[in-house]
């Protein structure tokens, strides 16, 4: 028996022999099969050496042919495959590397051969470009993750691109041709007798299962998972690979599937099935007695897998290293993001290493498909000295305190997944709900009537509810707080998700319901992007950033998982990323945990950060259709566009619905084209990217728009170049800018681009500011311009013609006493001392130009501290303004008295 292998093998293939009868007969039945197939017996077996060993094999013309050499190379390689897992020459993964590679090799030859075999004989399927349209095969499952054991089925889906008809031969539709290769594909690998199969194929995976079409194209297939893709789905499609066919397209489509694998909040409703998929687990092990399963039973296989993967399926949106389909990977990799204890991963890893280990031990024995621990002492035996026991009792013990330490893992995750109980709710709130006449609740009821929820979602609602109105009551404004909540509940009746999240919630339904009764403009916020009802948990709530850096780390994690090609998707998650923080910014503002100048610096920073990636993605489109800027002799141009900030983005001083004011600058010298293959002039490339950068801030989407944005204020305005070049914006402010542009200048900052224009603004800005004016023609044309503001822009009716008496309502910015006034005499005492006070040039801000301005003794500290105070409570007032809050401006008129008082003193003409 061994006399076909070499000397040195042979006590190692005769041990083999005995733990395997499988192996024993198939080296008993062929020399020369033994002796290829021990070739290289130490080496990783790579679908390139299969290539290299069995091209030729492979080139027969038949299918009968192709079918019976698949059959004789699977034998070939699992000789060499048993021999080198039980002498354990290769490490559990090698050998589930191994037979996912002949799985491959085998699948794509198959897939081949039968192809060319349809064309022959139906002509040839061609996409709507003129190229030929193939059939698509998903490797699912075990396959998908380079996992197969010993005897594994193969889960397969196929799909194929485009609909039409094939050309010559016989008309027929593409549909028909690829529903007749697939059953020749399957028939070619999974013999209908199952006497010489190669692999088993189980088709159950695709769309609608087995009372579904064998093969869909590609539109049938996004508009089922769309419409009817179910959770356990998202599950299977976490180890779905392309493995045959058109690689290119098949991995399109997984692209555009990771949406519906891998959300990018945390999914309740998964988790709601993750725990059925629990119980399930717990049934069948009770009923059907799985103690002996080493796959389905008690601290089996199947914990290991659902510990990693239900995890992973929560979790993956948020964080792309884990859209693995590896087990082993995904647990260390749980480990490394602080989700599991180093401790219990090393466990499960080392379970699911020795549990494989056995399956292999199982399966290589008789080539069977099982993961039941034997009954027949002989099998017992065998299986015991494949694992490295002197008997069956010893592997049994070792076995029990494997499955021991899957079992408290395994407790430990799902712990995580069961349900809170609430507390039990009064009986009069479960009235209120159900019988109640009121008006608003007897409407929402009829809704929900109208839509026909099914039997699990009218649960969830009825739980909902009661608990809702109990927190409503209790809250500070209990008619405010429940009729803004119904109207969030009303907004999601069709996405039950947002309501099992509620329920599973309790510290974010009560957030929600204490947000929406201080502020319509949350309440509003949460019904039109429900999404944002995620941030409402402790844990998302303790991650609030205000500070840029950390702003920018957060974006980076959100935008690694989408495509960095897929334009659109990146505009939404830039408007979602935006959406969450600012929400979460408002949210801390109104419970006090942040000041006014705090949430300032975070929606500005908040600005910066989306401005930066607008740049980044106007940037890669562009480039990638003409190539980058070049100068005239065709070299690299070192810098890009520069984006700056005036008004309240460059005076750090954003508030919640704020416009920005933006100026688009470039390299001044731009002679020279784009080098691509579609090449542009420069001035048209740095042109096209400012408009790309407008129509990814401002473009509505089904997130809104990420911001409305002002070019105005660029040289010469709406008459004016969208980008400028950096000496045409010197010049112009050098020698052509109004009083009024060089006012506006005090307040502009680079917020987002290139450093070389960042450090040729600052000297622009600078020179400018620092420029030596005649101080009473300054003064006058300030004056000029806020007598014309206020003409145009006050509102003011309530204060008498000489300001002295003032009352009542008031706008904030505009009027007599308010934000404009405050910032008008900082502009002027900016520009007419920052010749003699240099550091009146370094800041943007009106509460440091204040502190420089009391520094140096141009106003008082008495009137600094009067303003600075005025201006922080306008500042909130109108803060609170947009989130709806009612402002008692009664309380600020003592402000607005004595910022008028300043104004007199500071801006009288002489």
């Amino acid at each position: 028996m061994t006399s076909n292998f070499p000397e040195v093998l042979a006590p190692e293939v005769s041990r083999v022999a005995e733990l395997s009868p499988f192996f024993a007969a198939l080296i008993e039945e062929d020399a020369e099969l033994v002796s290829n197939a021990m070739q290289g017996v130490d080496d990783l077996l790579t679908e390139d050496r299969l290539i290299e060993r069995y091209a030729a094999f492979l080139d027969s013309g038949s299918h009968a042919e192709l079918s019976e050499s698949l059959y004789r190379l699977r034998h070939r390689e699992m000789i060499r495959i048993i021999f080198r897992d039980l002498s354990r020459r290769a490490a559990t993964l090698e050998t589930t590397v191994e037979l996912s590679h002949l799985a491959d090799f085998c699948i794509r030859n198959a897939v081949d051969h039968c192809y060319a075999e349809a064309v022959r004989r139906h002509g040839q399927p061609l996409a709507p470009d003129g190229t030929p349209e193939k059939l698509i095969v998903l490797g699912m499952g075990k396959l998908g993750a380079y996992e197969l054991n010993l005897s594994s089925d193969i889960d397969l889906i196929f799909f194929y691109a485009n609909q039409g008809q094939v050309q010559g031969g016989k008309r027929v539709s593409h549909q028909e041709f690829f529903i007749g290769l697939a059953r020749r594909v399957i028939a070619c690998l999974d013999s209908s007798d199952r006497v010489r199969t190669v692999f088993r194929v189980d088709m159950r995976l695709r769309p609608y299962g087995d009372s579904g079409p064998l093969v869909l194209h590609r539109a049938a297939m996004e508009k089922y998972y769309i419409e009817q893709g179910r959770d356990w789905e998202r599950y299977a499609f976490i180890k779905a690979r392309v493995v045959a066919g058109d690689m290119d397209e098949g991995r399109d489509f997984l692209r555009w599937m990771k949406p519906f694998v891998y959300r990018r909040h945390l999914d309740y409703s998964a988790i709601q099935s993750l725990r059925e998929m629990k119980g399930l687990i717990a049934r069948q092990v009770e009923l059907k007695r799985l103690d002996h399963d080493l796959k389905l039973g008690p601290g089996g296989i199947r914990e290991i897998e659902f510990v990693a993967q239900a995890q992973q399926l929560i979790w993956g949106g948020r964080y792309p290293e884990l859209q693995e389909s590896r087990v082993t990977v995904i647990l260390r990799r749980l480990a490394e993001l602080e989700f599991m204890l180093p401790d219990d991963v090393q466990d499960l890893l080392d379970s699911y290493y020795f549990l494989r280990n056995c399956e292999h031990a199982l399966q290589a024995e008789e080539d069977r498909q099982t993961h039941l621990l034997p009954t027949d002492p002989v099998s017992q035996s065998r299986l015991a000295r494949a694992m490295g026991y002197p008997d069956y009792e010893g592997f049994r013990h070792a076995l029990e305190i494997v499955r021991s330490r899957v079992t408290r893992c395994f407790d430990l995750v799902v712990r995580g997944f069961v349900a809170h109980e609430a507390a039990p709710v009064e009986s009069q709130w479960i009235e209120s709900w159900r019988g109640s006449a009121d008006r608003s609740l007897a409407a929402l009821r009829a809704d929900i009537d109208k839509l026909n929820p099914d039997e699990d979602v009218n649960q969830v609602i009825d739980l909902l509810l009661p608990r809702l109105l109990k927190l409503a009551h209790e809250s500070g404004n209990p008619d405010i707080a429940r009729e803004r909540m119904l109207a969030v509940v009303r907004a999601v009746l069709r996405r039950s998700t947002y309501l099992v999240f509620l329920n599973e919630n309790t510290e974010a339904l009560q957030r929600a319901v204490h947000l929406v009764s201080i502020s319509p403009w949350i309440a509003e916020q949460l019904a039109t992007y429900p999404i944002l009802l995620y941030e409402l948990t402790n844990r998302a709530m303790r991650e609030v950033a205000v500070s840029k850096t950390r702003l920018e780390g957060e974006l980076r994690e959100v935008m690694r998982s989408v495509d960095a090609d897929d334009l659109e998707l990146q505009m939404d998650a830039l408007r979602q990323f935006k959406l969450a923080a600012m929400l979460k910014i408002a949210a801390m503002e109104l419970t006090g945990q942040v000041s006014i100048m705090q949430a300032s610096d975070g929606l500005t920073a908040l600005a910066e950060v989306t401005l930066e990636r607008s740049l980044d993605m106007a940037w890669r489109y562009l480039a990638q259709r003409h190539g980058t800027p070049c100068d005239a002799e065709g070299r690299p141009m070192p810098e890009r566009l520069g984006i700056v900030g005036y008004g309240k983005a460059g005076g750090l001083e954003l508030a919640y619905g704020s416009d920005l004011d933006l100026v688009f600058l470039c390299p001044s010298h731009i002679k020279g084209s784009t080098d691509g293959s579609h090449p542009v002039n420069n001035n048209v490339f740095y042109m096209r990217v400012g408009q790309r950068i407008i129509h990814i801030l401002t473009s509505l989407t089904r997130f809104g728009i990420l911001y409305s944005a002002d070019l105005r204020l660029r040289p010469q305005g709406d008459h004016g170049p969208l980008v400028a070049t950096i000496s045409a914006y010197d010049r112009y402010q050098e020698s052509k800018a109004w009083t009024w542009e060089h006012q506006a200048i005090i307040r502009a900052r680079f917020l987002a681009g290139d450093p070389l224009i960042a450090e040729a603004f600052a000297g622009i800005r600078k020179r400018i500011l620092q420029k030596t004016r005649n101080r009473a023609a300054l003064l006058s044309d300030v004056l000029t311009m806020r007598v014309k503001m206020r003409e145009h822009l006050s509102t003011d009716a309530s204060r008498s013609e000489d300001g002295s008496e003032i009352l009542g309502r008031f706008d904030l910015k505009h009027d007599v006493g308010a934000i404009v006034d405050i910032e008008f005499m900082v502009q002027y005492a900016v520009l007419a001392w920052a010749p003699e006070t240099p550091a009146l040039s370094r800041w943007t801000d009106v509460m440091r130009l204040l502190d420089e301005l009391g520094d140096a003794g141009i106003f008082s500290e008495a009137d600094v501290d009067a303003l600075q105070r005025a201006y922080l409570t306008f500042r909130a007032a109108v803060h609170h303004g947009w989130l709806g809050l009612e402002t008692d401006f009664r309380r600020l008129q003592g402000y607005r008295r004595e910022v008028h008082r300043i104004w007199q003193e500071q801006m009288a003409e002489e």
